[in-house]
């Protein structure tokens, strides 16, 4: 029984109501009326469900950019893969409702590293100088930023995997930009994976890609963003 209908039988009382054969008929009615079951389902959806907040597990999640080179003379050079090692963020999701979803990341610019393993330690001591000097200035932006702004759902492929394009601000070297992250997430109990890639291009954030000889041996301006994501409450 809610405590507005006991007190507006309280109420009546004190009037000098009469239950009688009509209100005993009438109280009985609305008790029925008080245990319905649309009645109670509707102040649970109501309240809804409390957010439950899932945290990236950074030992079983991985963030890798792939670099690409061009320029006359790119067969002199090549390809990078560079890997980041200190990241964290979290989702905050409630009913299983993507599209109400929040995701917030931040990374280490200074903890991004050359993966290659074919290549010279002097080499990838000269490639990770001028991408943390030149390309990121991580000293003077150590962090990369990204917050959803919107969550757009695509149809699923099974009952636990959902297809989304993530909308939000990303800031890179201290310019942001609205960019949209495709994201194939997969929901067990108690955790969450996402898995997917994005081409960034970099003169849209102020940064010059790398190049050399004149030009002959560059990188190119589009690299691509990889990301496997694990997280759990």
């Amino acid at each position: 029984m809610s405590r507005s209908f006991r007190r507006d039988v309280v109420r009546w009382r004190r009037r000098g109501g009469r239950w009688g054969l009509a209100g005993l008929s009438v109280l009985l009615l609305l008790l029925l009326w008080q245990a319905l079951p649309g009645r109670s389902v509707r102040s649970v959806e109501a309240r809804g469900a409390a957010p439950v907040t899932y945290r990236l597990v950074p030992q079983e999640s991985r963030f890798q950019v792939r670099v690409a080179k061009a320029g006359a003379l790119r067969f002199l050079a090549h390809d990078h893969t560079m890997g980041v090692r200190s990241f964290r963020g979290q989702v905050t999701l409630a009913d299983g409702r993507y599209d109400e979803a929040r995701l917030e990341l931040e990374v280490d610019a200074p903890s991004i590293v050359v993966l290659d393993e074919k290549v010279k330690e002097s080499d990838r001591a000269k490639i990770t100088r001028s991408m943390h000097d030149e390309v990121l200035q991580s000293a003077r932006y150590p962090l990369i930023r990204f917050r959803s702004r919107e969550v757009s759902l695509r149809p699923a492929r099974r009952d636990n995997q959902v297809e989304v394009e993530v909308t939000g601000a990303l800031t890179l070297r201290g310019v942001t930009r609205e960019v949209r992250l495709p994201v194939t997430v997969t929901r067990t109990a108690g955790e969450l994976r996402a898995v997917g890639s994005y081409p960034l291009t970099q003169t849209e954030f102020g940064i010059a890609p790398y190049s050399t000889a004149g030009g002959t041996i560059r990188v190119k301006d589009v690299v691509v963003l990889e990301y496997q994501l694990v997280a759990r409450p």
